[in-house]
């Protein structure tokens, strides 16, 4: 076995609604605290005129900040809706199965539609959630590892690899 062979992991993940549900969390929640910090600044602000006695003005700020979010959290929620009605579209059926060979320079990702070379250096974060590992890159997306999906390596020697 040369070097090259000792140090390629494989995975394979079944994509699904719960992975793409997993793996969508951290963004809804970046999302949550963008639009809390708008609904707070708007709310102090409709403060102002009430202080000034224009009660209606400051009422307008409040129903504003209300509608907003009843809207936010709605376009928030279909992420995942939206995600698996690409997933049918593309595939015909509520899932699909990649597969990942990664060796010290990059990752190989395939799903039945497309493959795709990601090298280690263009990694901006790795996450994990209780059965993924989430490689987030640059301008690419990102991509989900199951962590009991390691059919040549673990998650533990992925860890190793990519730090």
């Amino acid at each position: 076995m040369n070097q090259t062979e000792e140090h390629i992991l494989e995975n394979k993940t079944l994509c699904d609604e719960s992975v793409i549900r997993e793996m969508s969390k951290p963004l809804n929640t970046r999302y949550y605290k963008y639009i809390a910090a708008f609904d707070i600044v708007v709310l102090l602000l409709s403060q102002i005129p009430m202080l000034a006695g224009q009660y209606l003005a400051g009422c307008c700020g409040i129903g504003v900040v209300i509608l907003f979010s009843i809207i936010a959290f709605y376009k928030g929620k279909n992420v995942v809706r939206d995600a698996m009605k690409l997933v049918r579209e593309r595939y015909g059926a509520d899932y699909y199965e990649a597969s990942a060979s990664i060796d010290s320079e990059k990752i190989i990702y395939k799903t039945p539609s497309f493959e795709q070379e990601l090298y280690h250096n263009d990694i901006q974060k790795i996450r994990e959630t209780d059965s993924l590992i989430v490689v987030e890159y640059k301008k690419k997306g990102m991509i989900p590892l199951a962590k009991n999906g390691f059919v040549k390596g673990s998650a533990e020697e992925f860890r190793m690899m990519i730090s």
